[in-house]
């Protein structure tokens, strides 16, 4: 049974961005091909190495799949529930900033020094 509006939810799938990444993944899937059969026929060859490369380039092609396969399950829910398909901009945060601890320089002279540069750090920031 079809879940109410994903019908209208696999139309995302058509839009230009998820037609890009069906060629992106139809050439990845191509390509782990032909590149385990290269791979098989050297290992055929004699280089013994090639069979390891062999099995893991479908390996690859396989995930290469289950990635596509993921994202376009997660479009279909995004546009299905209504969430907004486009990226959103963050809003920018106050950051604070610690006051920098003041040191008796009698007590620690290499700390105090370097609390004075961060200090002059902090300064020249904030202009």
């Amino acid at each position: 049974m079809i879940a109410a509006g994903t019908v209208e939810a696999v139309t995302v799938l058509f839009k230009p961005r998820w037609l890009a990444l069906h060629a992106f993944t139809v050439f990845v899937v191509v390509s782990c091909a032909s590149l385990a059969w290269w791979q098989f026929v050297r290992a055929d060859a004699g280089n013994g190495r090639s069979f390891g490369y062999a099995l893991q380039w479908p390996a690859m092609g396989v995930f290469g799949l289950c990635v596509w396969a993921w994202l376009c399950r997660d479009g279909i829910r995004a546009a299905r529930d209504g969430e907004p398909e486009e990226d959103f901009e963050l809003e920018p945060v106050a950051v604070r900033r610690a006051p920098v601890p003041v040191v008796d320089p009698a007590q620690d002279p290499e700390l105090a020094a370097y609390n004075a540069m961060l200090t002059r750090l902090a300064e020249k920031d904030a202009q």
